[in-house]
């Protein structure tokens, strides 16, 4: 059960009343202040609102009849529960609104149906005071008794629920739900016109800052009697902007009005209390006069200045402008004017001494004004502006003599009084450079006393003095430009007008101005293939100030100077902004660094250095393959990397001209720019638009170990280039170092030989085994023993490596694993066998790996001048030189017949076919590569 209500009493200033409050615990702060509201304000006098510290509380079950509810602060009193949304609007009806969400997760509330009450008390009783016994019904005002049974209210997820609570002291009251389908929307802008016409109609913009839910309808609200009696307008709106139209009015009208949303179509009541957001121009609402226009323009129309002597006066003119209202035979209706003074150049609108201007003459489409001012005033420099009115509208202020006064193209005039300090002001800036620049300034009035000095002080700090840089530029009053030099390019200088007598020396005002950046350009001429020191000329061309694309040749100023080794160099001085520009040989468009393709661009922000090759810069570069390998100590590793210079210099039928580069290598994965082994590449030939490079790598690492490895290029003198693997430019992320892992080479290495032998052949991929008069001659597989040779590349005579014995097995491989690791060159293999033709390969072979192999049997290019005989699509070595001469002739067929008739066996030379038996067969053998010529072919 919730507490009970506990009305609180209009008050009537007795002593009981008092005791009865008290008695009621409440907020003894509270009773005071009823004390004195009620001593104030008579007897009887009714509460006028509910206290405001306490604020308003929905507590109920949709927060577990929390009160004050700050866990839901969606229902909390902004004054009592620190966050809360329950605020106080003081416009108009004095209400108390708060706006929530419904949904299902995410939402102030979930949907459904729920007790609640609207309460008000301190935080010790927050149930003194509740208002209840409504059900709710959307988008209707109900009436909520003071003591009332719980409200219940459903509400819907997806959906938002304004409420509007009428503060009505602590009395019955009247409230409102409002339901929309999204968070109301807020208006964000309101315009209408500051005049009308009479009896025509008046748009008036609404601007909200979402497009509105489909419940949501905007209303102008306007009065013309300033809110005696008031009418609302729906407003047609089209996504977030609308307009609604206010009925032509008669003229001296002035239209108020405000704008705002609700739920309810048709309203012409209560429109406070069914409101769900306004804009009432902060209180001020939107104003319109009909036939009376504003003034819309005014100035100090002469003089712009005056001298005057103690105790005379300057009369100063004025004018303004109203449409179709000023410039007629008589002054315009209401219109005053005034002309005021101050002795600082300020706004107009904080000054306070201001003389009345009467109406002087119509001055074309303006009326003019004239005041005298001055007569009162002692020695000094003064400011005067205008300043004019409409019954009841804002102050116009004018200024000399194009407008309203603003401070900058329409200013105050400026009135000495002599026996003061000269008036001097300081003018514009021009012939601005790097080091010098121009500055005007005038005299105005010498203050009563000869002008003695004048000229400009400068600074890099504000507002200079005749302690800073001085120069003096004669005497007397007037207009005068001085020239200053020695300033420090692209620097904020400081400038001021000054001028003496014998009071004393003025200053004008304080000008700002920039030098022009000082830029030096140092160009490369070592990548052009044609330029000749001593005798070209080159020049930069571009859109640079007061030289913009001057053809080269024509302005000396922008040609460079020559220095040693193809180094050149031109300052330019230049204001802050971005620039095109591109470099020329000699005097003539046609010597530009290239043809076609987009022009260097430089943007100056202050002074700067900038470094260029001719021909362009590198843009690109990598390391184009491997990613990584594995090699022996002393074993080669061939490294290729491109490079991208633009419009043409890369990519062409010759290496980019003034370009070099080299391999890099360190044992630690770091930023390149730190290594210090750099090994020069070879140009390899043009790849796309790119030129490509080579360096062995492997032979230039003398330790095992893991090594890291990126290309560097550089074009000219211009800085180093690193590129990684293998998209671009190094950055250790996605373009990275190469990886080499160089290990120790083996003690010995390991050839892997397949040759089959003629006479030995037995079809297939398989040879016979040799045989002696006891059968097989060697053990196993082994078909007979061979010769193994390795010689010089250069000069075969020379014999690096021999083995003999070596076994040949039936399937024709040869395996020797003992060749010193020293060989690891290249070298002619040689076979050489006790019958057969020696034979070698067909070009040296390297030995750089631990492991190396060759197969004579699957072509007869793979010996030495094709020197193989193809047996059932293997290639063997011929047989029959059993006297090893080098030739298959008739000395080895003697011999072999000799040894026939003598019936001769055994592992023997002449025995051909290794059948231990020698007999026709070898004799047909031999005989047949002796008629064929057969011989050995060595290189």
């Amino acid at each position: 059960m919730q507490e009970e209500p506990c009305q609180k009493p209009k008050l009537k200033i007795n002593h009981m009343k008092i005791k009865s409050l008290l008695s009621e615990s409440r907020n003894m702060i509270l009773i005071l202040v009823l004390f004195v509201l009620g001593a104030f304000s008579g007897s009887d006098t009714a509460i006028a609102g509910i206290y405001e510290p306490e604020g308003l509380n929905m507590p109920g079950g949709w927060n577990g009849w929390t009160n004050p509810p700050a866990n839901n602060l969606a229902l909390a009193s902004s004054t009592q529960v620190t966050g809360g949304r329950v605020i106080k609007i003081n416009s108009g009806t004095v209400r108390w609104q708060t706006s929530f969400s419904v949904a299902t997760a995410g939402g102030d509330i979930v949907g459904g149906t729920y007790p609640y009450l609207f309460t008000s008390g301190s935080t010790g009783n927050p149930w003194g005071n509740k208002w209840g016994g409504v059900t709710v019904a959307m988008n209707t005002l109900q009436n909520y008794t003071l003591g009332g049974s719980d409200n219940q209210i459903t509400v819907v997820d997806g959906k938002w629920y304004t409420m509007n609570w009428k503060d009505n002291g602590y009395a019955n009251t009247q409230a409102i739900y409002m339901e929309t389908s999204s968070q109301p929307v807020t208006i964000t802008d309101v315009s209408m016109p500051l005049s009308g016409v009479p009896s025509v109609a008046l748009n008036v913009s609404v601007t909200t800052s979402l497009s509105l839910s489909p419940e949501e309808i905007v209303y102008i609200r306007y009065t013309t009697d300033s809110w005696a009696t008031s009418t609302a307008i729906a407003v047609l709106m089209t996504g977030n902007t609308g307009t609604a139209v206010i009925p032509g009015q008669v003229d001296g009208t002035t239209i108020q009005c405000y704008a705002f949303t609700s739920t309810i179509a048709g309203l012409s009541s209560d429109y406070d209390m069914k409101t769900l957001n306004f804009n009432n121009n902060g209180g001020l609402f939107f104003s319109c006069l009909v036939g009376a226009p504003p003034i819309s323009w005014a100035n100090i129309s002469s003089p712009s200045f005056g001298i005057i002597n103690p105790g005379e006066s300057l009369d100063v003119y004025a004018q303004a402008f109203i449409q179709g209202t000023t410039g007629q035979a008589t002054q315009a209706p209401g219109l005053q004017g005034w002309i005021g003074y101050s002795t600082s150049n300020t706004n107009p609108n904080t000054w306070t001494d201001w003389v009345v201007a009467t109406y002087n003459a119509a001055a074309g489409s303006n009326d003019e004004f004239k005041a005298s001012i001055g007569s009162s005033l002692s020695p000094g420099t003064y400011y005067y502006a205008s300043r004019f009115q409409l019954p009841a509208g804002p102050f116009v202020y004018g200024g000399y003599n194009a407008g309203i006064w603003n401070g900058t193209s329409n200013v105050s005039g400026i009135l000495t009084v002599n026996g003061a300090a000269p008036t001097v002001t300081t003018g514009a800036v021009s012939n601005i450079g790097g080091t010098t620049a121009s500055v005007d300034a005038t005299v105005i009035a010498d203050g009563g006393s000869t002008v003695t000095d004048r000229g400009i002080c400068w600074s890099t700090s504000a507002n200079p003095s005749l302690t800073d840089h001085v120069v003096s530029n004669g005497n007397g009053i007037g207009f005068f430009t001085t020239g200053i030099s020695s300033l420090s390019p692209g620097t904020a200088i400081h400038v001021r007008a000054y001028a003496t007598n014998s009071t004393g020396t003025a200053y004008g005002d304080d000008v700002q101005f920039n030098t022009y950046s000082e830029i030096t350009f140092n160009l490369d001429m070592t990548t052009s293939s044609v330029y000749v020191p001593g005798t070209d000329v080159v020049y930069v061309a571009g859109g640079f100030p007061g030289a913009v694309w001057n053809e080269p040749g024509t302005n000396p100023a922008l040609a460079f100077v020559a220095g040693t080794g193809g180094a050149m160099t031109l300052t330019l001085y230049m204001p802050n902004g971005t620039y095109e520009y591109k470099y020329f040989l000699n005097a003539t468009w046609g010597g530009g660094e290239w043809v076609g393709g987009n022009n260097r661009s430089i943007t100056v922000t202050g002074n700067a250095v900038v470094n260029n090759t001719w021909g362009g810069d590198i843009e690109w570069a990598n390391i184009q393959w491997p990613a990584n390998g594995t090699i022996d100590l002393g074993g080669a590793f061939d490294v290729y990397s491109q490079v991208f210079i633009p419009n043409g210099r890369t990519g062409g039928t010759a290496m980019a001209t003034g370009l070099q580069a080299w391999i890099g290598y360190s044992t630690t994965d770091t930023d390149p720019s730190t290594w210090n082994n750099w090994i020069p590449a070879v140009y390899f030939g043009a790849a796309g638009s790119n030129d490509e490079f080579k360096t062995d790598l492997g032979s230039n690492i003398t330790a095992t170990g893991t090594y890291y490895y990126v290309s560097r290029y550089q074009v000219g003198a211009s800085a180093y280039i690193y590129g990684g693997f293998n998209s671009g430019f190094w950055n250790g992320t996605s373009n990275v170092s190469g990886v080499l892992q160089v290990n120790e080479p083996p003690v010995t290495k390991t050839l892997n030989v397949k040759v089959f032998l003629e006479g030995l052949f037995a079809g297939g991929a398989s040879m016979n085994k040799a045989q002696d008069e006891n059968g097989e001659h060697f053990a196993g597989n082994v078909a007979d023993q061979v010769t193994i040779e390795l010689h010089n590349a250069a000069n075969y005579s020379v014999i690096e490596y021999s083995a003999a014995n070596v076994d040949l097995m039936t399937d024709g491989s040869i395996n020797i694993s003992t060749i010193p690791a020293i060989h690891s060159g290249s070298y002619y293999i040689t076979i050489k066998h006790r019958n057969s033709l020696e034979t070698t390969t067909a070009a040296p072979i390297s030995f750089a790996d631990a492991t190396i192999s060759y197969d004579f049997s699957v072509s007869a290019s793979q010996a030495f001048g094709d020197n193989l005989k193809v047996i059932d699509g293997v290639y063997c070595i011929f047989g029959g030189d059993e006297n090893l001469d080098g030739l298959v002739d008739s000395t080895d067929l003697i011999d072999i017949d000799n040894d026939t008739a003598a019936f001769g066996v055994g592992y023997i030379a002449t025995d051909v076919n290794g059948d231990g038996l020698v007999d026709s067969t070898d004799l047909i053998l031999v005989d047949n590569n002796a008629t064929a010529f057969i011989y050995s072919i060595l290189p």
